[in-house]
């Protein structure tokens, strides 16, 4: 866990707050350029409703970055970090509710199927959100899946 948290802490400090370049939902192809110049596994595909897609692996996870608010497939305005775990059913709706009851900005919850899901949404615009700014959710996002991974016994 520390060798991960020390890359995603490397994104903060590239990011410097003075870097005018922006990133987000509007340029998928820019937002994996981004990713791959940090040294981010990613991989630009499409969702089932052939929206952009990016599939990235950090450290031995593998989650996708879904694309939302699209006008077919282009013009995107927003983002959803996503990753599931099976667990047959070893997750529980109650353990869930904990863990949202703890966290303001990601969100858990059992599927259908009873695998354990996480979730994560930001609001890019289609302009995008500083480099900087990116850097700060993809670092919370990195730090809270990793808890969730040790929570669910991963």
């Amino acid at each position: 866990m520390a060798r991960l948290m020390a890359l995603v802490l490397g994104l903060v400090l590239l990011a410097s707050p003075g870097q005018a370049q922006r990133v987000g939902a509007g340029d998928p192809d820019g937002l994996v350029s981004h990713l791959m110049r940090e040294g981010i596994s990613a991989q630009l595909t499409k969702d089932d409703y052939g929206d952009p897609k990016i599939v990235v692996r950090q450290g031995d996870t593998t989650f996708s970055i879904y694309f939302y608010g699209c006008d077919g497939g282009v013009a995107c305005t927003s983002l959803q970090f996503f990753v599931g775990y099976r667990t047959e059913g070893a997750w529980t709706v109650d353990q869930a509710n904990a863990w949202n009851k703890e966290r303001r900005y990601t969100r858990a919850y059992v599927s259908a199927e009873g695998s354990a899901r996480l979730e994560m949404d930001l609001l890019s615009g289609i302009g995008g959100i500083s480099v900087a700014g990116f850097a700060e959710h993809y670092v919370m996002w990195v730090r809270n899946m990793v808890e969730f991974e040790e929570l669910i016994g991963w």
